[in-house]
């Protein structure tokens, strides 16, 4: 019986993974690898980190750090196909052919370019690679003819417009060359950053593998609580408080149901139990895997034998998938 393919990728950010990224997509990555039930692709994203800021050598360097992050967190590369994206040049071709289908008008509407845009501030300045990320992410999709993409309710519209990409480009060629995507929704659980917004390396707002556990009990330290409680002796609101919904993620239930009860009977306080007990059950849970992380991280030649082998397996699909592309559009079919 075949597999389905489930295709996922990670950004590479300064710093690596913080703990919305490891909650929100490492950890179902791991998950669906595990499952037994699907054929499984995950990539390093360089090529999309280069649309804002092609500092290419850096981004390196970044890539590095966030695949240490993601085997640290249980990927395996010998059950999943792990691979750099800027090493699988068939990428870059279907990149182009797809932009051949896709409007400026619907690249302007995409939602993840609207909200970026209004986040970096750019107003017009962003680079033409930045517009086009969406295709480049339709690409990636398809060249190993990806199924099945996970992501939270609020991504659905975000792979809305690869599904019509892979649809127009099926009836360009004459022929069901992709399948049409279909969303594999995920349980994402709420990631509040230490102010209270969803955590984001670009707020600097995050709690990361990479951060030693006195930097994260200092930030934790740091972390916005219940506004509606300016007294000790108030009745807490734990529904309404960034300590609470990162308990809820990393304490036990029993602990949680606790923690709820005794913050709404205004039994305990945030500084002196919440946020410590939360700094504990954190830097319980992130010990093993920075240890691990950082095994890998001081062995960058190891990681970069990691990626190559990935991207052999990878190109295998990609280049028999452009083969069928230039068939379809009726250019030459080069070997």
């Amino acid at each position: 019986m075949l597999q389905e393919i489930v295709l996922s990728g990670i950004r590479p950010s300064t710093g690596g993974l913080h703990l919305g990224n490891i909650q929100g997509a490492v950890e179902n990555m791991v998950n669906l690898q595990n499952s037994g039930q699907y054929q499984c692709y995950f990539f390093l994203a360089d090529l999309h980190a280069g649309t804002t800021d092609p500092n290419f050598k850096e981004i390196r360097e970044n890539t590095y750090g966030v695949l240490a992050d993601m085997i640290a967190c249980g990927l395996d590369s010998e059950k999943s196909v792990i691979s750099r994206q800027s090493d699988i040049p068939e990428l870059a071709q279907l990149h182009l052919f797809f932009s051949y289908v896709t409007t400026v008008s619907e690249l302007q509407r995409n939602p993840v370019y609207r909200e970026q845009v209004k986040e970096l501030g750019l107003n017009g300045n962003g680079l033409s690679s930045f517009l086009n990320y969406p295709v480049l992410q339709a690409a990636d999709i398809c060249l190993y003819r990806g199924e099945l993409i996970p992501v939270g309710k609020d991504q659905i519209p975000h792979i809305e417009l690869t599904r019509e990409i892979a649809r127009r480009f099926n009836e360009l060629c004459g022929k069901e060359i992709f399948p049409i995507p279909e969303p594999l929704l995920t349980e994402t659980p709420r990631i509040p950053g230490i102010d209270g917004r969803k955590m984001s390396k670009s707020y600097g707002n995050d709690i990361s593998l990479s951060h030693s556990e006195e930097e994260t009990e200092q930030r934790i330290s740091q972390m916005i609580t219940d506004t509606k409680r300016p007294r000790l002796t108030d009745p807490g609101h734990p529904d309404n408080c960034p300590v609470f919904a990162l308990h809820e993620c990393y304490s036990s239930p029993e602990e949680v149901e606790r923690i709820k009860a005794e913050c709404q009977q205004a039994r305990i306080g945030c500084r002196d139990s919440c946020k410590p007990a939360l700094a504990q059950v954190i830097n319980s849970a992130l010990r093993t895997p920075r240890e691990k992380r950082q095994e890998l991280f001081d062995q960058p030649e190891e990681l970069e034998e990691l990626l190559l082998e990935g991207a052999v397996k990878a190109r295998k699909v990609a280049i028999e998938t452009i083969k069928e592309v230039r068939v379809g559009l009726n250019l030459s079919r080069i070997s």
